[in-house]
């Protein structure tokens, strides 16, 4: 479900809306579905952000004749789109070809490609291939009259905080440049606490391996990947606004509970801030939270149907969560 007064054309107006998948679905089920969607009043949908095995099946090959299709079936009976960029789901093919695209846990553990999120945001190898698929994408649609506002991927940075030799090697350029001496990082992060004073920059490890690492440590990596979450973001939302610098842009935060990003560091690659409320962690707090310094909020997500995450569901939930979310913003 998504709410949003649209500011941005000067014109009181509420998008009601729901994330579609076309490509888990067949054709002949596009125009049912966007004709059942305009009966329950729907004028909005998201799309995109897991297509990336849909749009370049093999790489190189990128097919938009099907996406193209449901957009056609949607704006006919009135809905907008929302269009997501897909980087952070590469498709199995990237992960044969390129395994060094993959995440590193804090276990020393490589991730299975068979999820989402599996990939390490620093590596150069997983760098060029989601830009690649990501320009495609916003080229394509750049000035596309069904596509009104751009979402940037889909809850970044969940899952991708990494911990292998490319990211301690940036984490380290990170430290250098923040801190200039050895000396000074020690001084700042409280020298000997646990007998742990360094002696030169190439001494400081990740984080891993441990419950309970250096705490000074601890925090400096997070902040390093929430700028790196953010660093992800700022390249895609440059890119849209010089494509179409009318169109406004969102993604989506996750709830409170979840730290690896500031969130008010990745809202500057917005428009609009947008969140997940998932009342079942969340409640009105979180989108005051994540309305931000603008004022202003698209709930991108509300969990519905959901048996392993969705409150047991009574009649005009969804209505009432609608209004809570309008109430707030």
């Amino acid at each position: 479900l998504s709410v949003v007064a649209d500011s941005f054309n000067r014109r009181s107006r509420v998008y009601c809306g729901v994330a579609y998948y076309p490509e888990q679905w067949p054709r002949e089920r596009w125009a049912l579905d966007a004709r059942q969607m305009r009966e329950a009043g729907i004028n909005g949908v998201r799309v995109g952000e897991a297509a990336w095995s849909r749009l370049e099946p093999l790489e190189g090959d990128f097919d938009f004749s099907w996406l193209d299709e449901a957009l056609d079936a949607l704006a006919g009976q009135g809905i907008g789109a929302i269009v997501c960029t897909p980087s952070r789901t590469p498709p199995p093919w990237a992960f044969s070809k390129y395994p060094e695209i993959r995440n590193v846990n804090r276990d020393g553990r490589v991730a299975n490609s068979g999820t989402r999120y599996a990939v390490c945001l620093n590596n150069p190898t997983f760098g060029e291939l989601s830009r690649r698929i990501d320009r495609a994408v916003i080229e394509h649609f750049a000035i596309d009259a069904r596509v009104m506002g751009w979402h940037i991927d889909h809850e970044i940075g969940a899952g991708n905080t990494c911990y292998c030799e490319t990211c301690r090697r940036r984490f380290i350029s990170h430290l250098r440049q923040k801190y200039g001496s050895i000396e000074d990082l020690n001084a700042r992060w409280g020298a000997h606490f646990w007998s742990i004073a360094f002696n030169d920059f190439e001494d400081v490890p990740l984080p891993a391996g441990s419950e309970m690492p250096f705490p000074a440590l601890a925090l400096e990596y997070a902040r390093f990947t929430s700028q790196t979450n953010a660093e992800f973001a700022h390249w895609r939302y440059e890119l849209m606004k010089t494509s179409n610098p009318l169109r406004w842009v969102t993604t989506n935060f996750q709830r409170t509970d979840q730290a690896h990003t500031d969130v008010f560091e990745l809202g500057l690659a917005t428009d609009v801030f947008g969140a997940n409320h998932c009342l079942f962690a969340d409640d009105e707090f979180a989108l005051d939270y994540h309305r931000g310094p603008r004022g202003e909020l698209i709930v991108n997500e509300e969990c519905g149907a959901n048996p392993g995450h969705a409150l047991e569901l009574r009649p005009g939930w969804l209505r009432l969560w609608a209004y809570l979310a309008i109430g707030h913003g």
